[in-house]
């Protein structure tokens, strides 16, 4: 029997109430926008928990049933929809409150989902190295749960049954098994019904969310380290190390292990691979647990890379515990094999292969699995057996995590996500923020791909940083590169300037811990995806579908990511689409008016970033740190308008919750906060800190600070844009910055005028007259003076765009 950790906890079975049965055919209405629609012609239906659903157990829904014997109609009302069975899926459709269009179960209009690995992908197309690069096929994402004609099927008929005892098998009587998700153009609301009956999203711990260092390289301890020392020297903040596939015996163990010479490279010992492996290599790290107990020394959490397919072989560690646990001889040197079909075997891979590294200082795994579908039982994925178990075994002693391989819906439970070994070019860059932000649409919220690519392609400098870039502002950044000794990640390899803006980029993102750890709870608590795609927002609004490689990131901002090549003078240019309101760019400051198709022409150092009205992006503050505690320094990026945004932390285990609200007035911006615990006495133990609010839209302006209600001491400063600092500011304690100003359009236009005719290669005493002719310049004036400018046009359409 399995180890009690390893059984998940489920509730499957539904209400009787919620049930509508007929011959051969059961429906269950799960809510008033969800149903189960099971077929089998014996009326064997099925009240176990399965590999995707775990939960049917649900309050009782109001509904109301009628049937048209006539017409071969069952009709299911509920205040929402109505299904209409006609007696099998492809007849059946759903009928919407108040409308008499019907929506069919064929999902014709699916938004799709995601894909189980990119490997050997270059953008969206299959690599296949031996038609000589050529594509060969491209990839098809698979279904999500949400449609443009608002009804999403679920098949789940291949599922196999997820026991009691939390082993799996194969359903006793075949059925067909559906879920129909008519939630309309609430896609948000069909994301959390798919979260209620496969379970929810489980909460980031923070180090996760900063900078990864990884590459496939054999990395000797003090190679190693140095590398790590190399980022910290630089102040360039990492939280997590990878180690691949070398801190096990790989490439040179057949000669150590003498393995060919000892006549033991066949079957009955498991060859001579070493693809799979358990023991360190100690010719690389001759005192692994001093190599691991200075990462951690040096504040980073440790993962290492697994390929369990060929077991447990007699030149292991830990070979004879292993055998011994699963009943095998140690005296015969057999290979143990890889079965996660057997209880006794997973029980022992946990207990013997995998916990004792852990408490010797393995965070968690990275379970890289490409050994194809098969197992011991039919239908059984071994990729989904050790996503599940391997994240349930990991949970024990501290919040799980894993990053592996997408096995299918409901592997949102098993965070987080490894999208593979994709090509080094801009199709792969160009094509991952579609993906990243449509997973969502299978509540597949935490993919983590290869940043800058894994392997072939080119090298490009630029590339390298628009690819960062996305990183980013992605669910994870994890940076990573193939077995060459010529091709390498760390910033200083670029040159011209551009490890220097990767290495700020790589600064920003640590600072992000706090808004991302804040969106992990929206995920895990509320459903809500750190990176949703535009229709998500503005269902009704065509652009929303047509512009893919844009998303909502945290509920504040929209993200364009960079993906083409720069044209000239190191510009590129990002055609995206802005949604009504005003827009502020977070890098350039430029405020613009949406409802409308947009051009962005962006330097190297510049990506579209584009905060809402009343918006707040809140940052770490403090200098340099790979600390991913609560900082005690925060910085807030405030736009002018009204809005709100809750930061979630927690403190020694208590939830803190800091409210902003952000209220705009003729002339007048305010913001207030404040800091709730649950419980009042933790807000003792709480000490206070420092908050530097930056109001993006405003250069200058009178401030009053209020703490409940009484006037609070706060530095204010208007270099470039107004800041204002609250030196110590206290939980369970309201606050309130009210500022006054005038709007100064003209100046922030001058001052973005100037920042981008410096940057442009001219002549400087032509230049410093067209700035000043421009600065002067009426609208139509302003674009004869640019279109007559001696510059590449794209550096025109910058000016325009400013204009």
């Amino acid at each position: 029997m399995l180890d009690k950790h390893l059984i998940a906890k489920t509730e499957p079975a539904a209400l009787q109430e919620n049930m509508v049965v007929r011959e051969g055919v059961r429906i269950t209405v799960l809510g008033d926008r969800l149903f189960r629609i099971e077929q089998e012609p014996e009326g064997h239906f099925c009240d176990q928990a399965t590999q995707t659903v775990w939960f049917r157990w649900f309050e009782q829904v109001s509904f109301s049933v009628s049937e048209n014997q006539e017409a071969s109609e069952l009709r299911i009302a509920t205040d929402s929809v109505t299904l209409v069975w006609k007696g099998s899926i492809e007849e059946s459709f759903v009928v919407f409150a108040g409308q008499e269009k019907k929506s069919f179960l064929n999902n014709s209009e699916n938004l799709l989902g995601t894909y189980r690995t990119l490997d050997c992908c270059d953008g969206d197309q299959f690599i296949s190295f031996d038609s000589d690069g050529q594509p060969s096929e491209k990839i098809q994402l698979g279904y999500g749960v949400v449609s443009r004609n608002g009804v999403a099927l679920l098949e789940d008929s291949q599922s196999l049954i997820l026991k009691e005892d939390g082993m799996l098998e194969r359903r006793e009587y075949p059925e067909k098994d559906d879920y129909v998700f008519a939630y309309g153009k609430d896609y948000r609301g069909a994301l959390k019904a798919l979260f209620s009956i496969c379970g929810k999203t489980p909460l980031i711990p923070r180090f996760a969310l900063g900078n990864w260092w990884s590459r496939y390289h054999a990395y000797t301890e003090k190679e190693y380290l140095h590398t790590i020392e190399n980022f910290d020297a630089r102040e360039l903040p990492l939280t997590v190390a990878t180690v691949d596939m070398d801190w096990h015996w790989s490439e040179t163990l057949d000669t150590r292990k003498q393995i060919t010479q000892s006549g033991k490279n066949d079957a009955l010992h498991g060859g001579s691979d070493g693809w799979t492996g358990y023991s360190w290599n100690t010719d690389l790290f001759p005192d692994y647990r001093r190599f691991l107990g200075k990462l951690h020394e040096k504040n980073l959490h440790t993962t290492l890379n697994l390929h369990p397919a060929l077991g447990v072989r007699y030149f292991e560690d830990c070979y004879e515990e292993m055998a011994e646990a699963v009943g095998i001889d140690p005296a015969t040197e057999q290979q143990i094999p890889f079965d996660m079909t057997d209880a006794t075997f997973i029980n022992a891979y946990f207990k013997v292969l995998h916990k004792p590294y852990e408490r010797e200082g393995v965070d968690f795994w990275w379970i890289d699995w490409q050994q194809g579908l098969d197992s011991k039982l039919e239908g059984l994925d071994p990729l989904w057996a050790l996503n599940h178990y391997h994240f349930l075994d990991n949970g024990v002693e501290h919040a799980p995590l894993i990053l592996s391989r997408y096995s299918g819906i409901g592997a949102h439970r098993y965070p987080l996500g490894f999208s593979g070994d994709t090509l080094v070019t801009w199709e792969s860059l160009g094509y991952l923020p579609y993906f990243t932000a449509t997973a969502s649409n299978a509540g597949y919220c935490w993919w983590s791909h290869d940043i800058g690519g894994h392997m072939c392609g080119y090298k490009d400098d630029e590339l390298y940083v628009r690819f960062l870039q996305f990183g980013v502002f992605s669910p994870i950044n994890r940076l990573h590169s193939s077995n060459s000794d010529t091709f390498t990640k760390e910033p200083w390899a670029y040159g011209n300037g551009t490890g220097l803006i990767a290495a700020e980029y790589l600064r920003l993102r640590h600072r992000m811990i706090p808004f991302l750890y804040s969106a992990s709870v929206e995920v895990a608590e509320n459903g809500l995806a750190l990176i949703e795609p535009m229709y998500y927002e503005w269902a009704d609004e065509e652009e929303a579908y047509q512009y893919p490689n844009q998303y909502l990131f945290g509920g504040q901002m929209i993200v364009a990511p960079v993906t083409a090549k720069s044209e000239a003078q190191g510009m590129a240019r990002v055609k995206a689409w802005l949604p009504q309101g005003t827009w502020t760019d977070f890098f350039t400051g430029d405020e613009y008016t949406g409802g409308q198709e947009l051009t962005f022409i962006r330097w190297l150092e510049e990506m579209p970033v584009l905060l809402k009205e009343g918006g707040f992006f809140v940052l770490d503050d403090r200098k340099y740190t790979n600390d991913v505690s609560n900082p005690d320094q925060l910085k807030v990026v405030v736009t002018n308008g009204n809005g709100s945004y809750t930061l979630h932390e927690e403190q020694d285990g208590n939830r803190l919750d800091t409210v902003f609200v952000s209220k705009a007035g003729e002339g007048v911006q305010s913001v207030m906060f404040h800091c709730n615990t649950e419980m009042k006495e933790a807000a003792l133990r709480i000490p206070p800190r420092r908050y530097k609010f930056v109001f993006s839209n405003i250069l200058s302006g009178t401030v009053t600070v209020l703490a409940d209600g009484k006037a609070c001491a706060a530095a204010v400063d208007d270099n470039g844009r107004l800041s204002v600092v609250i030196e110590e500011v206290c939980p369970n304690t309201k606050y309130e910055i009210c500022v006054h100003f005038a709007k100064k359009a003209d100046e922030k236009r001058k001052e973005a005028l100037r920042k981008t005719i410096t940057k442009l290669q001219m002549d400087n005493n032509e230049k410093n007259s067209i700035y000043e002719r421009l600065c002067c310049a009426d609208k139509a004036a302003y674009v004869e003076i640019v279109e007559q400018m001696p510059v590449p046009q794209i550096a025109k359409d910058r000016l325009i765009e400013i204009g």
